[in-house]
């Protein structure tokens, strides 16, 4: 008993993922058609960056490790970089762990 409802809650939370996927996809779709800069949620707006995005995403970090400038500027710099408001200094944070985790 406890092992199906373990796999009916998996499968519910499975289901969850991909509605909140199919929303954001549809989200992203509507704001590139108006030539709207997505909400604070939308990290990566389509979930890929480009190619200079990476770099530089990739330079804020490092210039942060090197103890150049805090999280404050940081979250500054990503919101230039990423063309979305990153509202807070513990959100630069999580990205910037989550950036290393992937680049």
């Amino acid at each position: 008993m406890v092992e199906l409802e373990k796999n009916l809650i998996i499968q519910r939370l499975a289901h969850g993922r991909a509605k909140k996927y199919e929303k954001m996809e549809q989200k992203i779709k509507k704001a590139k058609k108006v030539n709207q800069r997505l909400a604070c949620g939308d990290i990566t707006q389509d979930g890929k960056l480009s190619y200079a995005q990476v770099n530089q995403m990739k330079t804020a970090i490092n210039d942060h490790k090197n103890g150049q400038f805090g999280w404050r500027v940081l979250q500054a710099k990503f919101t230039e970089i990423l063309g979305i408001n990153i509202k807070s200094h513990e959100r630069a944070r999580r990205i910037a762990a989550e950036f290393n985790m992937h680049h």
